[in-house]
C-alpha cells in the first residue's frame, strides 16, 4: 500500500500539482485521506513541502488538544457515575438509566481514543516522508527550533535519524538540549539510531527530566561503546529506583560484569581495568548473557504477576469486573513472602489479582 502510494505521489508531482493534490485531501478533514495528502509530498524534497508539513501540523495538534479536553470532560462525568454504583453484590444492573449512561461514556471514550490515535498516525506518516529528504534538510533545521508544533518538531528529530551527513547530526546533538522533554527524547532516540552523539547522549543524563535519563540510557546501551561507562557509572550514584536499575543494566551490557547497582563497586572495577578494557571487553554475547543472569538472579525482589517492581513511585490497576470470577491460568511466580506473608486463597483471577497485590506490598523495601 505505502508503494502503491509513493508511486501516486510522483504522479501526481509534477510541477506545482501536488500542493493542489495535498489541499484537495487535507482539505476533507479525514484523518486517512489526510495520511494521503502527506504521503503525497514523499517525492516532493523542497524548502516548500516541509513548510506545508509544519504549517498543517498547527491544525492537527489543535484537532489533538480538542480531542484530549474531551477526554477530560468523559473522565469527570465517569467519576460521577462509578460503575461499581450501578450495580448490586451480584452484579445485577440496579439503575438502567444510569447504567445505559455510562455505556455511554465507555462508548464516547473509546471513540475519542481511537480518533486521537488517528491524528496521530498523521504526524508519524509526516516524520516518515520527511525521512526521504535531503535538499530540504535546512528548512527541517528551521522548523525543529522554531515550529509551534512540538508533536511536529518530534517528527522532525526521528525523521533526521535517516538522514545522514554532518547537518543532521550536529542538529539532533543540539536537539537533546531542548526544553521540551518529548523532543529531547527524540533526538536522543535518532542519535542512537544513527549511531552517533556519545557525547550529546551522555550530557543528558545530567538533565533533571527522568523520561530523557531513561533514554539517554537506553541510547548508550544501543551506541554499545565504552565510552559511555564512565557517565552512566556517574549518573549511577545520582540515580534512584527504576532508572538505578536500568543504568546497571546497561553498563553489564556495555562490560559483562555486574555490580548490582552500586556506584562505588562499579567506579573501583572500572579505574583497575579501563585502560586496557577495549582489548579485554567480553563479546557481545557474553555481556547479553550476563545480563540474562542478572534478570534472573532477582530473588528478594518484590515482583506483580512476575513484572520486577523497581520504582519508588506506582500505581496498581486491577481489574474487578465480572470476568475475574473465571478460573485463573496464571501460575504464581517471583519472590514468596515467608511464613507470615499473604496466601493465595481460591482459583478465580479475583482471587489471584488480590494475592498478587498484597505480595508485592508486603515485599515492597521500607523506602
Amino acid at each position: 500500500m505505502k508503494s502503491f502510494l509513493f508511486a501516486l505521489g510522483l504522479i501526481l508531482c509534477a510541477g506545482d500539482d501536488w500542493k493542489k493534490q495535498f489541499k484537495s485531501e487535507w482539505a476533507t478533514q479525514q484523518a486517512g485521506r489526510q495520511i494521503h495528502a502527506v504521503q503525497i509530498l514523499a517525492p516532493v524534497d523542497k524548502r516548500e513541502a516541509v513548510e506545508l508539513l509544519e504549517s498543517s501540523s498547527v491544525a492537527v495538534e489543535r484537532r489533538i488538544a480538542e480531542l484530549e479536553a474531551d477526554q477530560r470532560r468523559i473522565q469527570q462525568e465517569m467519576k460521577r457515575v462509578p460503575a461499581d454504583s450501578l450495580l448490586d453484590k451480584r452484579g445485577e444492573i440496579t439503575d438502567p438509566k444510569g447504567y445505559e449512561f455510562r455505556l455511554k461514556l465507555d462508548r464516547d471514550a473509546k471513540a475519542v481514543e481511537a480518533s486521537i490515535v488517528d491524528q496521530e498516525a498523521i504526524f508519524a506518516a509526516m516524520g516518515e516522508v520527511m525521512s526521504r529528504y535531503s535538499e530540504a534538510l535546512p528548512s527541517m533545521v528551521r522548523q525543529l527550533d522554531l515550529s509551534d508544533s512540538v508533536r511536529f518538531r518530534c517528527q522532525v528529530a526521528r525523521a533526521m535519524a535517516s538522514i545522514k551527513g554532518e547537518v543532521a547530526r550536529a542538529t539532533l546533538e543540539r536537539a537533546v538540549a531542548q526544553k521540551q522533554i518529548p523532543v529531547a527524547v527524540a533526538a536522543i532516540e535518532s542519535l542512537a539510531a544513527r549511531g552517533e552523539g556519545v557525547d550529546a547522549v551522555a550530557r543528558a543524563l545530567r538533565r533533571s527530566d527522568w523520561p530523557v535519563q531513561a533514554a539517554a540510557v537506553q541510547a548508550l546501551s544501543k551506541l554499545d561503546v565504552i565510552e559511555g561507562v564512565d557517565p552512566l557509572i556517574e549518573a549511577l550514584g545520582r540515580a534512584e529506583g527504576r532508572l538505578k536499575n536500568e543504568i546497571n543494566e546497561a553498563l553489564i551490557l556495555l562490560t559483562g560484569q555486574n555490580k548490582n547497582s552500586e556506584p562505588v563497586l562499579w567506579r573501583e572495577w572500572w579505574e583497575t581495568v579501563k585502560t586496557g578494557f577495549p582489548q579485554s571487553r567480553p563479546s557481545k554475547e557474553i555481556r547479553a548473557t550476563a545480563l540474562r543472569v542478572a534478570r534472573t538472579g532477582s530473588d528478594g525482589q518484590t515482583t506483580f504477576y512476575g513484572i520486577p517492581v523497581r520504582s519508588k513511585r506506582l500505581v496498581f490497576v486491577l481489574d474487578r469486573s465480572g470476568s475475574m470470577a473465571e478460573k485463573a491460568l496464571w501460575k504464581e511466580a517471583g519472590t514468596p513472602t515467608g511464613p507470615d506473608g499473604p496466601r493465595l486463597i481460591g482459583d478465580r483471577k479475583i482471587d489471584v489479582a488480590r494475592y498478587e497485590l498484597k505480595k508485592a506490598l508486603w515485599t515492597l523495601p521500607a523506602d
